[in-house]
């Protein structure tokens, strides 16, 4: 896979780091769908939890903490304790400490929490990381820390793909830190090569296919377009170098992946060191993560970024499924054919316009079981 030069270093390595926040939110919210959340947002019932909320927390028996990494002096203290004494009305155990990062960095680098304001959840030596505080984020997490069923999450590899493995070979392009994101969210992590395990386990919660750049075969394809039609999850990430060999499990999908690099417009007023690192700001509402317009608290970068197409009159939807945009470009990116080195400039008879899809989420309803 060709990255540029230019993106090399600590600043890519930052930059990197930010698509990684969306990676865990969209694996952990993945893995919960069969999950239903319950959150009751009317005046009258804002100092009591949902019904939904009460049940989850009868089913945890154990102890529960909640630590909230702020300063002494934040605004927003008595809104926390307002909001987590509902829970310890319902629960006894359930524990509220503030913990000042700037009195207690090592404690606040070992939760790795970068800003204040981020509450950690503790269940049963597993914990999760908060970056808003409300019912529903709250109700979402309770009910992943409950589950003490192993869940795995399983990535594809022997094509080329990103490792997992940290290791002397390990590079920063390989996705070692969302394995590592996932494990401390109660995830088991795992490659599958599907040569030597040619049947994708029964207990796998989501499949990853993670830029592969060598074709996949055959019977390969078929198994994990077997695994998508009995209901598994899948996360597939590409570049723009996007392999032959894989194109019937995205016809299969109904979408197909537009060939060029979606240019940022404003690269430069920003202050990026490069037009082919596209940040996103604001994300459009979503059923996999239940999320409405901007609910990831940072900009998200997303380096060497390819566009997709889906349900257009040449490619109609996949029967059963339901398309919901992700991620969205502005107006003005546009999707570049040419190359990226040097000044980039739309041209309009080769490039397409903005809007782009640059993450995209398919659902369905399942039938029930006979």
């Amino acid at each position: 896979m060709k990255l540029l030069k230019m993106l090399a270093g600590r600043r890519f390595q930052r930059r990197l780091n930010t698509v990684l926040i969306v990676l865990v939110v969209l694996l952990a919210a993945m893995v919960s769908t069969r999950y239903k959340i319950e959150a009751d947002w009317t005046y009258d019932n804002r100092n009591t939890l949902t019904e939904g909320s009460r049940r989850q927390l009868a089913a945890m028996p154990d102890a529960i903490r909640v630590l909230v990494f702020d300063y002494p002096n934040s605004e927003t203290r008595g809104e926390v304790q307002a909001l987590v004494a509902r829970y310890q009305r319902v629960k006894k155990n359930l524990s509220l400490e503030f913990i000042d990062p700037g009195a207690e960095p090592i404690k606040a680098r070992s939760y790795k929490i970068s800003r204040p304001g981020v509450a950690v959840l503790e269940y049963q030596g597993r914990h999760e990381t908060l970056e808003q505080l409300g019912e529903a984020e709250i109700a979402a997490s309770l009910q992943r820390l409950a589950d003490a069923g192993e869940r795995y999450v399983l990535f594809l590899q022997g094509h080329g793909e990103r490792s997992i493995t940290p290791g002397p070979g390990a590079t920063q392009y390989d996705l070692t830190l969302l394995a590592e994101a996932l494990g401390e969210k109660g995830l088991k992590v795992l490659p599958l090569n599907l040569l030597t395990t040619p049947k994708i386990p029964d207990n796998t919660s989501a499949l990853v296919i993670a830029s592969s750049t060598q074709a996949l075969l055959d019977g390969e394809i078929a198994t994990i377009r077997g695994y998508v039609e009995r209901g598994g999850n899948l996360l597939w990430l590409t570049d723009p170098d996007y392999p032959a060999g894989l194109e019937p499990l995205a016809h299969s999908l109904g979408i197909h992946w537009l060939n060029g690099t979606v240019i940022f417009a404003n690269y430069a007023a920003v202050g990026s060191p490069s037009p082919a690192v596209f940040l996103a700001a604001s994300y459009p509402p979503n059923p996999i993560t239940g999320s409405s317009a901007g609910q990831f608290a940072k900009i998200t970068s997303f380096p060497l970024t390819r566009a997709l197409e889906f349900d257009t009159p040449a490619l109609p939807k996949a029967a059963g499924w339901t398309y919901a945009p992700i991620i969205e470009t502005q107006a003005d990116a546009w999707l570049e054919t040419g190359s990226i080195d040097g000044e980039v400039a739309f041209d309009k008879d080769v490039d397409r316009r903005g809007p782009l899809t640059i993450g995209l989420s398919m659902s369905r309803e399942l039938p029930a079981a006979g």
